[in-house]
């Protein structure tokens, strides 16, 4: 009877780890794609584009943009 109950411990407690990873994933995965959406939104090139020209991306604003979003969405039941 111990051992049983030693068994379920065991696996009550990797199914809680998986839990937590899992969900660490996809806030991370959630972050990333917020990051990508607001520096697509914030890097067009707003001059280019009233110009006339195709939509094009400022690449640094997009980085800064995407930078600054992820720091500010950084789970932070993640280590980076």
């Amino acid at each position: 009877m111990p051992a049983a109950v030693l068994i379920v411990l065991v696996l009550a407690a990797m199914a809680i780890d998986l839990a937590h990873l899992q969900l660490g994933q996809r806030q991370l995965r959630s972050m990333a794609a917020d990051a990508a959406n607001d520096a697509a939104g914030a890097g067009v090139d707003v001059e280019a584009l009233r110009a006339g020209q195709p939509v094009q991306l400022d690449p640094a604003l997009a980085e800064a943009v995407a930078r600054r979003t992820a720091a500010a969405q950084w789970p932070s039941s993640v280590t980076p």
